[in-house]
C-alpha cells in the first residue's frame, strides 16, 4: 500500500542573532542560541542585512515531533539561502549548503527527538579571516532560509524523476532512480501511456500529444510508482512538456520550426518591503506585461528563479533562458558543483527551460588547455544532456582567442556563434542602426544578446537614503531653473520614458531588419541603476511607456523603414527602403498606404499601390519621399493593409530644419588640415588672426597636437575681446592652462552609458534658436550629441547633461545624480573661451541641425565692433625658471611658458622659441611684427 508523502513546514516565527565576529561557532549557538535573540517571521522578502565585509547571522527554529513519523524516511528541505549555510539540529552538525538560491536537503531521521527540537542554520557572507571566501551569489533577495519543511516519506522511495521528451520519435526517456529490488510503474495521466519496469532509464510510448510551445503551452502530468515486495510504497508526480529546442542551419528551432527568439531579462530583486506571500501575485502580473509586450522568452539573470516564476513559465507559454552562475564566484570546486548540480536537478523538467547559459568562465582547476568555457558547460551537459547551452560572454571567448560557443542537445561538441552585445545611447544615431541591421556573421548563428536603453532613476522605497536622493535631485532641478525648460519634474520623467521608449524602438526595428540575427535579448531597459526586472515596470512596480512600443516592435507583421538620415531641409528628397518583417507568414496581395505628415497632422503627400506581400526580411517598397516646405516635426507613415484592415503599421519621424545661412561673420580655423577649413568656410567668412572668432577644431586627443604659435596668437587676441571656440578639447587641454591661466581650466569627463540614460537638454536660447529646445535633446541632435561633457562651471548655461549611477557600482551602493554642460564659456581678458563637447563640425555640410548649430554660435558670440590687437611681440628669452617642456607637437617649434606675473588667467601667455625648431616647417623669426597671418621680421 502506498505511503503518501507529507510535510511538515517549519515557516512562521523564528528568531536570529548577528554574529560580526563570528564568535558563535566558539560559544556554540548551535545548541542554545544567544539571549539578544531576535524574533522574525520566515519566509521574507526584506534582506536581514548580515553585511557585506564579514560576519554571520545565525536562524533558529524550535518545533514539537511527535515520533508519527519514526518508520519513515524524513528530509529536511531548505528552498533556498544566498549565502553558504551550516546546518545543525539539536547539536549535530547536519552539513553545508551553497547555491545561492538553490534548494538544499539533509537525511534527519536519526537527529530528531520526541518533543521539542533546535534547527539552526548560521549563514556567514564571509568567513572571518578569508575575504571573498565561500562568496556564492550575491544577487538574490534572501539571505535568510526560504520555505523551511520537513518532508516524510517511506524510507524505500523514489530519490529522482528525470524526463527527456523526444517529439520526433512520440516517445518519452524517464531515468528513475531509486533503491535496487522494486519496480516503476509510469503513467501519462489523462492517457493509456503507460510503462513498467525496474529503476533506471525506461522509454514510455507517447504517439499522441500536442507540442508545448508559447502559443500553445500544453503540459502533461507523469505519475511513477514505486512498488515493492509489499505492493506500491512511494508515489511521485511531476509536469513536462513535449519540446525540442535546438540550433540548426544557424537558426534556433522549436518543435522543427524556426523560432525568432524575443528576449527580456529577469533579474530576481524585488521591493525591501514586499510580503513573501505576496511574491506570486507580483510575478504573475509581470509575467503578463512579457507576454503582452510581445516577448517570447526571459533571461533569468544573476541567481536561480524563483519556483514560482517557473511555474508561471510553463504553464503561460514562456522560454526561458537560465543563467548559470561563474565558477569563479565560489572559492572551492567543490562549491560551483554543488551549486549547479542543485540548480540543474531542481528546474531540468521544465517545459519551460530552453537554454542554460551564461556559462563563461573557466573553472578554478582548469589546465591552461581546458581554460575554456566548455570546461563549465560540459559539467552542465552531464547533468543536462537535452537542452542547448550557450557559452555567450564575449570577454572570456577574446581571453581564451575563442568566438563564443555553443552545445546542441545531446552533444559534446562546441561550435561558435556570434554573441553580440550592444550599448547605444540615445537618441539612436544612424551609425548605430546601420551597425544593428549589418552586423553578424553569415556563416554562424547571430544573436543578439543584449542591448536596451537606460531610463530616468528614480528612488526606491522612501526610506530615508531615498528621500535624501530625491530632494538633492530637486535641488540641482530648482537651481538649474530646469521647471522653465520642463515645467515640472514629473515632465521631465515623462520625457525621459518617451526618448527611452523611441530608442528602443529604432534599435529593436534595426535588428529584426537584420536577417542574419535570430533573436535578441533586451538587458538595459532599467531606471538608471535601479535593478527593474524586464524594464517594463518601473521602480515603483507600475507599466512604463516602453511596454506600448515594445508590443508594436515586436509584432510578427511590421513594415520596417530604413532612410539614411531623418534630418532634412524644406523640400529635400530622402531615399527610403521599407522591408517587412513577415514572421506570421502571411501571403497573397494587399494594399500599400505611404502617407508624409507634417507639423499640424495634415497629410502633405500620400500613396498607395497594391503590392504582393513578400516573405520574411525582403524589400515591400523603395523610392524617394520629400518633406514640405515648413519646418518642424514630419511624420512617414507606412499601413499594410489586407481585406480592409490593417495587418502591419510603422512611422519615423522626421526633423525638418530651416537651412543655415552662410553668415558674414569673420573666422579663424587654426590648424593645417584643409577639411576643417573647407567646412567652416561654407557657413562664415574665412579669415587670419584678426578675426573676431578663432575656431578651434578636434585635431586630435592631445593638445600637443596642435600648433603652440597658434593658440598663442588666438589666445592673446582673445585677451583683447575675440573669441575662441573650441570644438571637442582635448584630454590633457588643462596641460595648457599651466602656461596660459588657470582661468581656462576645464573638468572634462565621460559621460557613464550603458544601462544608465543620459539626458542631453537644451534651454530657449540664441543658440538653439530654429531647433527643437526647453527639453531633452531627441532624435534631432542625434549626430551632436556626445559621451563626454564638462563639470567645470559657465559664465552662461543653455545646454546641460544628467547623468545617473550608483557611486561603487554595485546594486546596494548610494545613487549619484550627476550633472554637467555640452557648452561652458570662460571669460580671458576681455574676450570669451566657448567649450564644447558637441560635434558640430564632424557634420557640417550633412547634417542641418550640425549646420545651424553652427551659425548660431557664431552670431551668438560674435563681438561687434571687435577692434584685434595689431603688434603682440613675445620676449625672446624666457624668464629664470621657467619650464621649457615643448607642449605643442612636432611642427609647431613653439613652447608655451607662464606669464611672468604668475599664472592668473588675465595675464597675456607669452610665445617662447625652441633652441631647435621643428624642421617640418619654416622657423618663425623671434619675432613677430604684425599678427595678421605673415611672417614678418623684428
Amino acid at each position: 500500500m502506498s505511503t503518501p508523502r507529507t510535510h511538515l513546514s517549519l515557516d512562521g516565527t523564528w528568531t536570529l542573532a548577528y554574529d560580526p565576529s563570528h564568535v558563535g561557532l566558539d560559544e556554540r549557538w548551535f545548541e542554545k542560541p544567544p539571549e539578544d535573540s531576535r524574533e522574525l517571521s520566515l519566509p521574507t522578502m526584506q534582506s536581514q542585512n548580515i553585511g557585506t565585509k564579514g560576519g554571520a547571522g545565525w536562524y533558529f527554529k524550535t518545533f514539537d515531533y511527535d515520533d508519527a513519523w519514526q518508520d519513515r524516511f524524513l528530509l529536511l528541505h531548505i528552498a533556498a539561502t544566498t549565502y553558504p549555510a551550516v546546518v545543525w539540529l539539536n547539536g549535530t552538525r547536519l552539513g553545508d549548503h551553497v547555491g545561492g538560491g538553490t534548494p538544499a536537503e539533509f537525511p534527519v531521521s536519526a537527529h530528531l527527538q520526541p518533543g521539542s527540537n533546535l534547527l539552526a542554520i548560521r549563514i556567514a557572507v564571509f568567513e572571518e579571516g578569508e575575504e571573498g571566501a565561500g562568496d556564492a551569489a550575491l544577487f538574490y533577495p534572501l539571505d535568510a532560509p526560504a520555505g523551511v519543511a520537513l518532508h516524510a516519506m517511506a524510507k524505500v522511495h523514489i530519490e529522482q524523476l528525470y524526463l527527456q521528451p523526444d517529439i520526433r520519435r512520440k516517445r518519452l526517456k524517464v531515468l528513475v532512480e531509486s533503491p535496487s529490488g522494486t519496480t516503476v510503474h509510469l503513467q501519462i495521466e489523462g492517457t493509456a501511456c503507460h510503462v513498467e519496469g525496474e529503476p533506471g532509464e525506461l522509454t514510455l510510448e507517447f504517439p499522441e500529444f500536442s507540442c508545448w510551445s508559447p502559443a500553445t503551452p500544453e503540459l502533461y502530468t507523469l505519475r511513477a510508482d514505486l512498488i515493492a515486495e509489499d505492493g506500491t510504497v512511494d508515489s511521485l508526480s511531476t509536469r513536462f512538456g513535449m519540446r525540442e529546442f535546438t540550433v540548426k542551419d544557424e537558426r534556433f528551432y522549436l518543435n522543427n520550426r524556426p523560432l525568432y527568439v524575443k528576449c527580456a531579462s529577469y533579474a530576481p530583486h524585488y521591493p525591501k518591503n514586499l510580503k513573501a506571500d505576496k511574491l506570486g501575485a507580483l510575478l504573475k502580473r509581470e509575467m503578463k506585461l512579457l507576454k503582452d509586450g510581445g516577448f517570447n522568452t526571459l533571461r533569468v539573470c544573476g541567481a536561480p528563479a524563483p519556483t514560482a516564476l517557473l511555474d508561471l513559465a510553463d504553464t503561460m507559454g514562456i522560454l526561458v533562458f537560465a543563467e548559470v552562475a561563474a565558477p569563479e564566484a565560489y572559492a572551492r570546486n567543490a562549491d560551483w558543483e554543488a551549486a549547479v548540480e542543485g540548480l540543474v536537478l531542481r528546474d531540468r523538467n521544465r517545459a519551460a527551460l530552453a537554454v542554460w547559459c551564461g556559462i563563461h568562465a573557466s573553472r578554478p582547476d582548469a589546465a591552461p588547455s581546458e581554460n575554456m568555457p566548455g570546461s563549465c558547460a560540459l559539467d552542465v551537459r552531464t547533468l543536462d544532456p537535452s537542452r542547448l547551452i550557450l557559452c555567450d560572454a564575449p570577454s572570456d571567448a577574446v581571453r581564451n582567442g575563442r568566438s563564443a560557443a555553443l552545445l546542441r542537445p545531446y552533444r559534446d561538441g562546441e561550435e561558435a556563434y556570434e554573441s553580440l552585445e550592444t550599448t547605444i545611447v540615445p537618441p539612436v544615431s544612424q551609425l548605430a542602426k546601420d551597425y544593428l541591421r549589418l552586423s553578424g556573421d553569415q556563416a554562424r548563428l547571430n544573436y543578439q544578446g543584449r542591448l536596451g536603453a537606460g531610463g530616468c532613476a528614480g528612488w526606491e522605497d522612501g526610506s530615508g537614503t531615498g528621500r535624501a536622493q530625491q530632494q538633492a535631485f530637486e535641488d540641482v532641478f530648482a537651481q538649474r531653473q530646469l521647471a522653465r525648460c520642463f515645467g515640472s519634474i514629473e515632465k521631465f520623467y515623462e520625457a525621459s520614458q518617451i526618448l527611452q521608449a523611441n530608442a528602443l524602438r529604432m534599435q529593436l526595428d534595426a535588428i529584426r531588419s537584420n536577417v542574419k540575427m535570430v533573436g535578441y535579448g533586451v538587458e538595459s531597459l532599467c531606471d538608471g541603476p535601479a535593478t527593474s526586472p524586464f524594464g517594463l515596470v518601473d521602480t515603483k512596480r507600475q507599466a512604463k511607456p516602453a511596454l506600448r512600443s515594445l508590443k508594436q516592435v515586436q509584432q510578427e507583421l511590421r513594415p520596417v523603414i530604413q532612410m539614411y538620415k531623418t534630418n532634412l531641409v524644406p523640400r529635400e528628397e530622402v531615399g527610403v527602403t521599407i522591408l517587412l518583417i513577415n514572421e506570421s507568414r502571411l501571403e497573397g496581395r494587399g494594399e500599400l498606404s505611404l502617407q508624409v505628415v507634417g507639423p499640424t497632422n495634415q497629410v502633405l503627400w500620400k500613396k498607395k499601390r497594391l503590392v504582393k506581400i513578400p516573405r520574411h526580411g525582403r524589400e515591400l517598397w523603395s523610392g524617394e519621399i520629400s518633406a514640405s516646405g515648413s519646418p518642424g516635426p514630419h511624420r512617414f507613415v507606412v499601413r499594410l493593409i489586407q481585406d480592409r484592415r490593417v495587418v502591419g503599421e510603422n512611422s519615423v519621424d522626421l526633423h525638418v530644419v530651416q537651412p543655415a545661412k552662410a553668415d558674414a561673420v569673420e573666422v579663424n580655423v587654426i590648424g593645417n588640415q584643409a577639411v576643417w577649413r573647407s567646412a567652416c568656410g561654407q557657413l562664415a567668412k574665412l579669415h587670419n588672426f584678426l578675426a573676431p572668432i578663432h575656431i578651434v577644431p578636434p585635431l586630435a586627443s592631445t593638445i600637443r597636437a596642435y600648433p603652440a604659435n597658434d593658440l598663442l596668437q588666438v589666445l592673446a587676441q582673445v585677451y583683447e575681446g575675440a573669441v575662441a571656440i573650441v570644438f571637442s578639447p582635448p584630454d590633457d587641454w588643462n596641460d595648457l592652462t599651466e602656461y596660459a591661466g588657470s582661468g581656462l581650466k576645464i573638468a572634462s569627463c565621460p559621460i557613464v552609458g550603458g544601462r544608465r540614460l543620459n539626458h542631453h537638454y537644451a534651454k530657449m536660447h540664441p543658440v538653439f534658436e530654429g531647433l527643437p529646445s526647453r527639453g531633452i535633446m531627441g532624435q534631432p541632435y542625434q549626430n551632436v550629441l556626445s559621451l563626454r561633457a564638462f563639470e567645470s562651471d559657465s559664465d552662461e548655461e543653455m545646454s546641460g547633461v544628467h547623468s545617473v549611477w550608483r557611486e561603487g557600482g554595485a546594486d546596494g551602493d548610494p545613487i549619484r545624480h550627476w550633472w554637467g554642460s555640452n557648452i561652458t564659456v570662460k571669460r580671458l581678458g576681455a574676450g570669451r573661451v566657448v567649450f564644447t563637447h558637441l560635434r558640430i563640425l564632424e557634420h557640417l555640410g550633412n547634417d542641418p541641425v550640425a549646420d545651424r548649430l553652427f551659425v548660431n554660435l557664431l552670431q551668438h558670440f560674435h563681438v561687434a565692433p571687435f577692434l584685434p590687437r595689431k603688434w603682440w611681440r613675445p620676449t625672446k628669452r624666457p624668464p629664470n625658471g621657467c619650464d621649457r617642456s615643448a607642449i605643442a607637437g612636432p611642427g609647431s617649434g613653439w613652447s608655451l611658458a607662464p606669464s611672468p606675473i604668475g599664472m592668473d588667467s588675465r595675464a597675456t601667455p607669452r610665445l617662447i622659441r625652441r633652441k631647435r625648431p621643428s624642421i617640418s616647417m619654416r622657423p618663425i623669426p623671434a619675432g613677430i611684427a604684425r599678427c595678421n597671418g605673415r611672417h614678418g621680421t623684428p
